[in-house]
């Protein structure tokens, strides 16, 4: 597994004390990022829409969830989700993680994730939230009950382009370096 940072800067390697310095000096450039999200699987089925990782996103915090919108998408949709996916992980803004962060150093990686989520479902907290969801052979008719159709021509997936973030290094500059003044 692999995890790139569009428009990451090279302070972040630096830990807190990078990301400070990245809010505090490198304004300019924090709104120039990829927030799209989409789980895709195999350009034919993608699921986009503004939801993040997190408890209240699946309604499961005690205090206060959030009501996002996925949307479900399947052919020449999907296939566009993946091509825009693609052009910002093929950018030149977009860095390995282990480029620009301090948190990559500790290692553990993919199994060292894995270890954190079983525990995690075994925690008595999860057990509330694991019984409430459907079960796995019920989840196409599960989905089914809230899923919508709509017409294969009757959407179109737009996103911006990754150059957008070229906007504010000056002419010619390579992502990550500024322009030196004349």
């Amino acid at each position: 597994m692999e995890v790139r940072l569009f428009n990451g800067t090279r302070w972040r390697r630096f830990g807190r004390l990078g990301f400070a310095l990245e809010l505090l000096l490198g304004g300019w450039h924090l709104n120039r990022r990829m927030h799209n999200k989409a789980w895709i699987a195999d350009g034919q089925l993608a699921i986009a829409g503004g939801r993040n990782v997190g408890d209240e996103y699946f309604d499961a915090a005690e205090t206060f969830n959030f009501r996002d919108l996925d949307l479900v998408v399947v052919g020449a949709a999907a296939g566009a989700v993946a091509a825009a996916f693609e052009r910002y992980w093929a950018s030149p803004f977009a860095r390995r993680a282990g480029e620009l962060s301090a948190a990559c150093d500790g290692g553990g990686g993919l199994p060292a994730l894995r270890n954190a989520l079983e525990a995690a479902a075994r925690e008595p907290a999860a057990s509330a939230f694991l019984a409430a969801c459907p079960d796995d052979r019920n989840l196409p008719g599960h989905l089914g009950r809230r899923l919508v159709p709509v017409a294969e021509g009757a959407m179109r997936i737009v996103a911006d382009p990754p150059e957008k973030a070229r906007r504010g290094l000056g002419r010619g500059a390579a992502p990550g370096r500024r322009r030196p003044r004349a």
